[in-house]
């Protein structure tokens, strides 16, 4: 009876033995996987260890050999495994996937953590390559351009007695008109001598003149008619003495495509007087003298 329990005792620790390596073939083998080690390479790796763990403990001095060759094996395995998944660990941490990382929302950042704002230059103006452009912003009564003496451009018509002079001077008025037109001849409605008329072309609004009798003319007497037509047909009208003051046109001739100035007086009367006759328009008024 004694005998058989002395042959069961190897059988039984080998038993133990290979309880024990296969308990740490197991966990050895889900360390590894949580290495970051490949399933099936760790399987092999485990395998390999855990036969050459029996290898030794089986009788034949072969098998027991053969056991130690696996067990070198998937021990450098196992240290090949470990340090691949280790190096990718350290690949994912140096580049963290965008998909996986967000950036916080300006309203979540910290103050030291919101970048610094930059003021970027304004860009340079155009005035510093070119001349700036007119404003486009403009008065639909008053478009942009200027002020014209009427004096200083050729009428497209015209009749006899009418003069441009450097300056006139009208009434009582003290000081003389500049740029102004002197009427002379006998003129009336069936003979207009004392007229001109201009190509507005629609690009005017405004007219400005003052009217009355020319006071260095040789007579004294008459009353002289002052027309102002607008596309031949009178807008408006001044009637002056040698005794009257200046007196002021100020017509709105906005569209206007021909602008006449006709005015009428007898042979012996005085001498009849436009100071500066004026027009606001958006370019000028013909073909500049």
């Amino acid at each position: 009876m004694t005998a058989p329990t002395q042959n069961q005792g190897p059988g039984h620790g080998r038993l133990i033995l290979a309880a024990c390596g296969l308990l740490a073939d197991v966990t050895a083998l889900v360390t590894l996987v949580k290495q970051g080690a490949e399933l099936i390479p760790v399987t092999l790796v485990c395998v390999a260890f855990l036969a050459g763990f029996l290898g030794l403990l089986a009788p034949p001095k072969p098998l027991k050999v053969a056991g130690a060759v696996l067990l070198v094996g998937g021990l450098i395995g196992a240290v090949l495994l470990i340090g691949s998944a280790q190096g990718s660990r350290r690949d994912d941490t140096a580049a963290p996937s965008s998909t996986t990382r967000s950036t916080p929302s300006a309203a979540q950042q910290t103050p030291q953590d919101q970048p610094a704002t930059i003021a970027e230059p304004e860009p340079q103006q155009a005035t510093t390559t070119r001349a700036a452009a007119p404003p486009t912003t403009r008065s639909s009564s008053r478009p942009a351009g200027g002020v014209y003496d009427l004096v200083a451009y050729t009428p497209v018509e015209f009749g006899n007695g009418h003069s441009s002079v450097n300056e006139i001077s009208i009434g009582n008025e003290p000081n003389p008109f500049p740029s102004s037109i002197k009427g002379y001849y006998s003129s009336s409605a069936a003979d207009p001598n004392n007229r001109r008329t201009w190509l507005t072309g629609g690009k005017c609004t405004r007219l400005t003149v003052s009217v009355g009798k020319d006071t260095a003319s040789p007579k004294s007497g008459g009353t002289g008619r002052f027309s102002v037509k607008a596309n031949d047909v009178e807008i408006a009208f001044k009637e002056a003495t040698i005794g009257d003051a200046p007196q002021r046109i100020d017509l709105d001739i906005t569209g206007v495509s021909r602008l006449t100035l006709f005015d009428t007086r007898g042979g012996q009367d005085a001498y009849n007087a436009w100071g500066t006759p004026q027009v606001h328009c958006s370019a000028p008024p013909g073909k500049a003298k």
